[in-house]
């Protein structure tokens, strides 16, 4: 098991997750500065 590529993968997962969570937070608090479309 290569356990290198299965961090990069769970980083990525972790992050898209934590990424989606924040857009969506970030997206009604922050929606009058243009950051997020």
């Amino acid at each position: 098991m290569n356990w290198k590529k299965w961090l990069k993968m769970s980083i990525q997962t972790i992050r898209s997750l934590i990424y989606e969570r924040l857009s969506k937070s970030a997206s009604v608090n922050l929606s009058g500065t243009g950051w997020f479309r």
